[in-house]
């Protein structure tokens, strides 16, 4: 429709907002941690898994949330974000019942995908930013792409890393028993190299 003057009328957005499930789920879910723990400390434990996503506000720290009580002590709870949803298997498989600490020893952690659900009835979208915040958020999220795509590791073409060279996992060539001494492992090694030029 047109108005008064000739110009197109803009229809209304009349759309509420609505809860949107993410495609891809590159966060876990944490239990049965210290109750004294803190965000480096579970940045230092998890990283050993994956690359851990950086927060999207400042994009230095891990983006990692610490569930808290009503009294705002800490329940032993956490949800870390992987940059990559190929780390979440991976965490899944070796993390979960390992020890947290081991000196001194604590009770094994409880690590499951994160599952994400409305809380109550209705969704409330979150307040407008200004638009300092949206291109800081930008910048940091273009940053955290750039990331990705130096971790990626073209699927479509086979494991390429940039340079054209290719990366092969090997498994089952030798038994870690065979390797006594030093030499050993550089007479494996140099029989590696010799063998894939």
């Amino acid at each position: 429709t047109l108005t008064a003057n000739g110009k197109r009328k803009r229809k209304k957005n009349n759309k509420k907002p609505k809860w949107k499930k993410a495609k891809d789920n590159t966060y876990v879910y944490v239990q049965g941690l210290p109750s004294d723990t803190s965000v480096e400390e579970i940045a230092t434990f998890f990283s050993k898994f994956g690359v851990l996503r950086p927060d999207e506000v400042d994009g230095k720290i891990p983006k990692i949330k610490l569930y808290k009580d009503d009294n705002g002590l800490l329940k032993g709870d956490a949800r870390v974000a992987f940059l990559k949803t190929a780390s979440v298997p991976l965490v899944l498989q070796l993390a979960d019942g390992m020890m947290f600490r081991e000196d001194p020893p604590s009770c094994p952690i409880i690590v499951t995908a994160a599952e994400f659900q409305l809380k109550g009835d209705t969704y409330i979208a979150k307040e407008a930013e200004s638009e300092e915040v949206k291109k800081k958020r930008a910048a940091t999220i273009a940053a955290i792409k750039k990331k990705e795509r130096a971790l990626d590791w073209g699927a479509d073409d086979g494991i390429d890393d940039g340079r054209g060279l290719r990366i092969v996992i090997i498994k089952g060539m030798f038994d870690i028993a065979e390797l006594t001494s030093p030499e050993d492992v550089l007479q494996l090694q140099f029989e590696i190299e010799t063998e894939t030029k």
